[in-house]
């Protein structure tokens, strides 16, 4: 058997003199603010264009994705009385939902760095109309204003999806 429980009082201490160390906590806040800064610079946006960046689609090759096929058909330079230069690229899309994308969200870049965005549709053309029914694959014609001068279009670029389409050589009128 055991002998009773002797409880004996714990003798109290004097708190330790934390006067001197405040430097300390503001060193640590400074680092801890300029290494989230450096993150936030530089590791963040490769991560986030390696996770959410665009898809490349070469020449010829077909986006497959999100219940969209969409394939560059060709590319052509035009001019009219009414509109004056510019190019058309003609898209190929199938889409298994109900899509309507705005005019914005196709970007052509030129291979000077120059990017233009799509015309609105007209409206008595089938073929411009942004507005694409589930399960219907039809032809898609974009049209873009010419910058003033002549350039060579390189890629068609699509904000939602976010994809990027490397261009055939430019076909004549």
């Amino acid at each position: 058997m055991t002998g009773p429980t002797v409880r004996r009082p714990v003798p109290e201490s004097e708190p330790e003199d934390t006067s001197g160390r405040r430097g300390c906590i503001v060193a640590g806040a400074a680092l801890g603010v300029v290494a989230g800064v450096l993150f936030a610079f530089f590791l963040l946006p490769p991560l986030l264009h390696h996770y959410f960046g665009e898809t490349e689609v070469r020449m010829g090759a077909v986006y497959s994705a999100g219940g969209k096929t969409i394939g560059v058909a060709s590319l052509y330079s035009f001019e009219d009385n009414l509109r004056g230069q510019g190019y058309e690229v003609d898209l190929d899309v199938t889409t298994n939902t109900n899509w309507a994308p705005q005019p914005d969200d196709f970007q052509l870049e030129l291979a000077d760095g120059v990017r233009i965005t799509a015309e609105p549709p007209l409206p008595d053309s089938p073929d411009t109309s942004l507005t694409f029914a589930a399960g219907v694959r039809r032809r898609l014609l974009l049209r873009f204003p010419a910058p003033g001068g002549p350039g060579q279009p390189i890629a068609l670029d699509l904000s939602n999806p976010r994809v990027r389409f490397t261009l055939p050589p430019l076909n004549p009128p």
